[in-house]
């Protein structure tokens, strides 16, 4: 489950005669089982970041193969049926497509708290059963493929990623096995559970503003050791928010034309106890706008270790998953140096400057003025106020003052946003007659 061949198992436990004699002569003492069970538990936390316990799992997978055993190993169409089972258990409109039969299989699924990624994976036959004697593992690359093309299948075009990344670092994983899978699966899954509609959108919201890292790291950065060895370099400047950042790159050619891209960068705590960035490219919000699922260029993770300090001097980030747009790997320094800021500051004030995405530079201002029960209100600059019906769209229900929302502005357009649920609104009467939107003089 944790190594693919006995061969490893071998290695790790320096009990080379393992294949020969088995578990219960070579580990013949109760102290021996002990502690080899206590290494696996720790070497099952490593390989999932902390996050699956072995001595749970072993419990939930002994309780997803009888259940299987007992209600799925004759059934055909794997595939289908466990797209079918996922449709169910998140309550998605094609559930009225099924049988009596297969509604009653799968409320019994969740009404026994079925382990269901161990049970999908059993479904899939790519984990043996519970008391399976096979040896080593075959091809556990193929089977990390069936997975997560399956998962991808199911929560394409369901969620604001064109491919959820949780899909993409199962793809990367570099230590491929059955303890592996079941992590991975146990992200995607649970990922596609946090963005697939407005209420969970908001409720991850909600987990991840506990998580905000503020740090002070407004300033110039560049990533040659602060020195003036190049010509590019970065502006950062503190957003609304704590931890929520702009982030202008700057690069100036040999024509002293400068080219300056500006980023928003959002920082928290990830769940392997580092400071995790998330980085979104100015284009992003058009395609928040259009209702348009985020691609590789669009947004990336990074991650560092967490500085010792709030002002830190240096940030190395290491990218969380591949991508084609995104750079590995950013060594940023604080510059310091008052002749290299001079400089930065004589380019940025005398040299022609080009703004690629600055029609999508926008300026946000949370003003959630008033709520209650039934509506929200949002004031314009006559004095009088929007008036959003909760009902207008799923999600609304959740919203509470204090929350980001407010007016956006782009260009020459404004939107009502409410940033918790991704929801823009363009300002025209169209948009405002969709979505049952009034301006009232007075709150009630």
């Amino acid at each position: 489950m944790i190594y693919n061949t006995i061969e490893e198992y071998e290695d790790r436990l320096d009990l080379h005669s393992l294949h020969n004699n088995g578990v219960r002569r070579c580990l013949n003492t109760l102290q021996k089982l002990r502690s080899t069970f206590r290494d696996f538990q720790v070497e099952t936390l490593c390989l999932t970041h902390d996050q699956l316990n072995l001595e749970n799992i072993l419990c939930e997978y002994y309780a997803a193969w009888n259940f299987y055993k007992k209600n799925l190993s004759r059934r055909r169409n794997a595939e289908s049926l466990v797209i079918e089972l996922l449709n169910y258990y998140y309550n998605l409109p094609s559930v009225s497509n099924i049988t009596s039969t297969k509604e009653s299989l799968f409320k019994s699924i969740i009404d026994d708290d079925i382990n269901l990624p161990i049970l999908i994976l059993l479904m899939l036959k790519v984990l043996p059963g519970f008391d399976s004697k096979d040896g080593n593992v075959i091809n556990i690359t193929a089977s990390f493929h069936k997975v997560t093309s399956l998962l991808e299948e199911f929560t394409s075009g369901n969620t604001c990623f064109s491919v959820l990344p949780a899909i993409l670092q199962a793809k990367e994983e570099e230590y491929k096995s059955r303890i592996t899978l079941i992590y991975h699966t146990s992200r995607i899954i649970n990922m596609y559970s946090s963005y697939k509609d407005s209420d969970s959108i908001y409720e991850l919201s909600a987990q991840m503003k506990q998580n905000i890292i503020d740090l002070d790291l407004e300033g110039y950065w560049n990533q040659c050791a602060g020195q003036l060895n190049s010509t590019i370099f970065c502006h950062i400047e503190h957003a609304l928010n704590d931890g929520s950042y702009f982030v202008t790159t700057w690069h100036k050619d040999s024509e002293n034309l400068l080219t300056g891209i500006k980023y928003t960068m959002n920082l928290s705590l990830a769940l392997n106890d580092k400071l995790m960035a998330y980085v979104l490219h100015p284009q992003a919000i058009k395609q928040r706008i259009k209702g348009l699922p985020y691609t590789d260029e669009d947004n990336v993770w990074y991650e560092t270790n967490i500085p010792s300090t709030d002002s830190p001097k240096a940030l190395r980030f290491t990218r969380m998953m591949n991508s084609n747009y995104w750079p590995k790997t950013l060594n940023l320094t604080r510059v310091s140096d008052p002749k290299v800021i001079a400089r930065y500051e004589k380019w940025l004030s005398n040299y022609v400057k080009e703004i690629p995405y600055e029609d999508m530079e926008y300026n946000f201002i949370p003003n959630l003025y008033a709520s209650t029960p039934d509506n929200l209100y949002i004031p314009k600059d006559d004095g009088t106020f929007y008036k959003i019906p909760r009902t207008a769209c799923e999600g609304l229900d959740n919203i509470q003052l204090g929350d980001l929302a407010g007016i956006m502005t782009i260009g020459d357009k404004q939107y009502i946003v409410f940033d918790d649920i991704l929801l823009y609104i363009e300002i025209n009467e169209e948009q405002l007659d969709k979505y049952g939107i009034k301006i009232v003089d007075s709150i009630k």
